[in-house]
């Protein structure tokens, strides 16, 4: 695989890490009393369910502009990245995908009980995250 092939994965391998990571603190902050109990020091241990659901949320929205780098308008500025890799597939399934993911913040966030986690973070971005992954896989084979 050419150099330049992995250049132009990097901006998606980078925004999907790091809405992984907000996703990540979402999943500690549901099971916070666990973490209490257990003696782990994690961030919604230290910072509180509420603050961590914001940090997440910062997260989330930091991992946005790396999915639309793919954008032919956008890849002219970032050297190396081909504007060819991804198909008005990608980018319609990437803004269904980051509206689902802010649509189950925003459901956690009106009720951040276990339940909630469990449901919407846990199960939820599972299968959105699942999706995704899916039609990326179609994007590269078709």
């Amino acid at each position: 695989m050419p150099f330049q092939d992995y250049v132009s994965m990097a901006p998606l391998a980078l925004g999907i890490g790091i809405m992984e990571v907000g996703r990540e603190i979402l999943v500690c902050a549901g099971d916070i009393e666990g973490d209490r109990a257990a003696g782990f020091s994690t961030l919604p241990v230290r910072m509180g369910r509420e603050r961590s659901l914001v940090v997440a949320l910062v997260f989330y929205l930091a991992s946005v502009p790396f999915f639309y780098l793919y954008l032919p308008e956008m890849a002219s500025y970032v050297p190396g990245l081909r504007d060819d890799v991804f198909g008005p597939l990608y980018f319609v399934g990437t803004t269904v995908f980051l509206v689902v993911l802010f649509v189950l913040w925003a459901l956690v966030w009106r009720r951040p009980v276990w339940d909630s986690f469990e449901a919407y973070i846990r199960t939820g971005s599972r299968v959105a995250i699942f999706s995704y992954q899916l039609l990326l896989l179609s994007e590269a084979f078709v």
